[in-house]
């Protein structure tokens, strides 16, 4: 039925919105929870499908296309009336601290809402609610709202999350304050209103500033920056314009709500995150805000990744969150190479970890901690009767000497994950051939020369429906104990936490998350 093929597209759709455009990196979209995904075949809930497949419920909404009763109303009450009703028909589960993301408003001559779509993120609903979030498109003209449910970069993010320049109410008091007479005079046949999480104009680019907005508007004036120009700084931004026409349209630029929280593109990037082009390979640890380069005589490391199809993924990069800390790429084709600075770029090192000769290298680790441990492993494909190739070296003292530990690495599988601390404490995670592929998984405190093996309550992940968590993703050490992060990376977005008081005892599961590939 169709309804099902909307369950299997939502997340299609939504991919678009979340890579980026400028991103060449292999992207996977997050797993999606659908609303009432237990009851989809309608039974209690009574559902009411027509022939055409759509929702004809005025009680709840379903992914897809649903009867949705709006009239028209003022642009000045901004998102609100659609939200208000999306939220009634969730089941009142919208919390009060979640992200406007993307806004289009299509407004007809009298000023009013005719058309909007809206992505609303970061849903922190009890359940049955969802990590991410929805898209809503609702037109009056012929009362349906599509509905969907959508994953995104916030949940798997701790660092982006909640942000108040995202507010709806925040949201709405700006387009409230739209100067909707001025707009009109000079878009008589209407218009459309855009919002897009923390765009803002170019240094120098003309605008509205609306920390003094004119009562009235000339697009030749506008033109020519009388009503403003942009410094580069922060500004929060409302493009209206008459659709397909370019010379139809203004930036209306606002004061952020939090200014020092209005800076990078979180809704497209992690706090630490590469972007990877033909031009090279750029790196930031401020959500896109400011990017540092990988000198030019490394870009061949660096497509080398790409041309063997293996890509550079979360695992194969080490990025430290504080200014000027280390940072680390684990790249090359047959040759693992690890390229490396302790100090943000300043000087660059690099340390061949060895060559695959004719296996893939597709499993890379980097890892590299301010306080001077850290790691580079790698592993290629298994071969029947040649077995596989693998490799894992370490530091102590931030690059300076590395030791090579690979000839100590137990099992017989290629390593596909690895993490260090602070105090030296190694974990890695080696493949497996069961089928749903958990790995077998190490531990060491003597720098690699011995190691004990660990077992994980696998069955305890697949119970919450997390399946092919091979890789280690990460080894925290708190207070509390120990934490170890899987993921299945690079083919899906799933992870899953275990915590144990003992590094070598009992280890229990904690929960599933999402990362980001």
């Amino acid at each position: 039925m169709k309804r099902i093929w909307y369950r299997a597209t939502a997340a299609l759709l939504c991919a678009g919105l979340l890579a980026g455009c400028s991103r060449l990196m292999t992207w996977t979209i997050f797993d999606t929870v659908n609303l009432l995904q237990e009851n989809l075949g309608g039974g209690d809930y009574g559902t009411d499908w027509g022939e055409d497949s759509v929702n004809t419920s005025t009680d709840y909404l379903m992914e897809g296309d649903n009867v949705f009763e709006l009239e028209p109303y003022p642009l000045s009450q901004g998102v609100a009336p659609i939200l208000e009703e999306v939220d009634r028909r969730l089941g009142n589960l919208l919390d009060s601290r979640f992200n406007v993301d993307q806004v289009q408003l299509n407004v007809d001559p009298e000023g009013n809402v005719v058309e909007a779509s809206l992505q609303v993120t970061q849903y922190l609903g009890t359940e049955p609610g969802f990590n991410g979030g929805f898209t809503v498109r609702w037109a009056y003209e012929t009362q349906i709202l599509t509905y969907y449910t959508t994953g995104t970069l916030y949940s798997n993010d701790p660092t982006g999350g909640y942000n108040e320049n995202l507010s709806a109410d925040f949201l709405n008091a700006n387009l409230a304050a739209l100067p909707v007479e001025a707009i009109k005079t000079i878009m008589p046949d209407g218009f459309t209103v855009r919002f897009t999480a923390f765009s803002r104009p170019l240094a120098g680019e003309t605008m509205v500033d609306m920390r003094n907005p004119p009562q009235q508007l000339d697009m030749s004036q506008a033109a020519v920056g009388a009503y403003g120009t942009a410094d580069g700084g922060p500004q929060w931004t409302l493009v209206v314009e008459v659709p397909e026409d370019w010379d139809q349209r203004l930036s209306f630029c606002y004061e952020p709500a939090v200014p020092e929280q209005w800076i990078g593109n979180p809704a497209s990037y992690t706090r630490t995150d590469v972007m990877v082009a033909d031009t090279g390979l750029r790196y930031t640890r401020d959500w896109g805000e400011t990017w540092k380069a990988l000198p030019s005589q490394y870009s061949q490391l660096a497509q080398d990744c790409l041309d063997d199809y293996t890509d550079i993924t979360r695992s194969s990069w080490s990025i430290s969150e504080e200014e000027g800390g280390p940072v680390a790429f684990l790249l090359g084709g047959n040759d693992a190479t690890l390229v490396y600075s302790m100090d943000d770029g300043g000087t660059w090192s690099q340390m061949n970890l060895g060559s695959t000769e004719d296996a893939t290298l597709d499993r890379r680790v980097a890892r590299l901690l301010p306080g001077g441990m850290g790691l580079a492993a790698a592993g290629g494909n298994w071969t029947m009767g040649s077995g596989c190739w693998r490799a894992l070296a370490l530091t102590q003292d931030g690059g300076q000497t590395w030791d090579n530990v690979s000839d100590t690495l137990p099992g017989e599988r290629s390593i596909c994950g690895a993490d260090i601390t602070e105090d030296g404490t190694l974990m890695i995670s080696l493949e497996t051939r069961t089928e749903d592929n958990w790995p077998e998984v190490y531990v060491s405190t003597d720098a690699g020369q011995s190691w004990t093996p660990v077992n994980m309550p696998w069955t305890d992940a697949e119970l919450e429906e997390v399946y092919w968590i091979y890789r280690l993703d990460s080894l925290t050490h708190t207070e509390d104990g120990w934490t170890a992060r899987f993921t299945q990376e690079p083919m899906g977005n799933w992870a899953a936490e275990f915590t144990a008081t003992d590094l070598t005892g009992y280890w229990q599961y904690s929960g599933r998350v999402h990362v980001q590939s």
